[in-house]
């Protein structure tokens, strides 16, 4: 095994190790995220609960005057399919650890998947943000955002699959070869 290829899984380890602690993290914050938008909708003049003696403070309240603002609710959606992506991607850098070469079938697969994630995260999730925040009554717009960076993003990387599956069938043919 030579230096690059050691440095290759060496880095795909760690990358793996902290895409992992990563989406943990996201699972968590999206949960408590949830439970206050739940809260919320369940009892909006309420901001603070006791739970095992721990006094919760929710910091806004539709009771007041300012209310939450559509630019505070957290992107629930958005958060969700980041989730989905980090977990892909903790996929990709492990499968890169095991197999020790980035040109497999199942990193094209990887990159490919998440490519579309982001497709659809582009356009799906801004629009059930907008729904949740309309059905607690913080916007009366018709619009909803539309993302088009993560499109573009989602195109390239696209791409960048494309690229490892041609590295991949390059790679057979060398091994064919020898």
């Amino acid at each position: 095994m030579d230096a690059i290829q050691k440095k290759i899984i060496v880095t795909s380890k760690v990358v793996a190790v902290l895409t992992k602690i990563l989406y943990i993290t996201m699972i968590i914050t999206v949960c408590f995220e949830a439970a206050g938008i739940i809260w919320l909708i369940i009892s909006p003049e309420v901001n603070s609960i006791t739970l095992g003696g721990i006094r919760i403070i929710w910091p806004f309240s539709l009771a007041n005057d300012v209310g939450i603002g559509t630019d505070l609710l957290p992107g629930v959606a958005s958060q969700c399919f980041f989730i989905a992506i980090l977990i892909s991607a903790n996929r990709i850098f492990r499968n890169v650890s095991c197999e020790y070469s980035p040109f497999t079938p199942k990193i094209a697969k990887g990159m490919k998947r998440i490519a579309l994630l982001l497709l659809i995260d582009s356009g799906v999730a801004p629009r059930v943000d907008f729904e949740i925040k309309k059905a607690i009554s913080l916007t009366t717009d018709n619009l909803y955002d539309f993302s088009s960076e993560l499109m573009i993003l989602a195109i390239v990387i696209y791409c960048f699959s494309l690229i490892f599956q041609y590295g991949m069938e390059l790679q057979q043919q060398s091994d064919e070869t020898l």
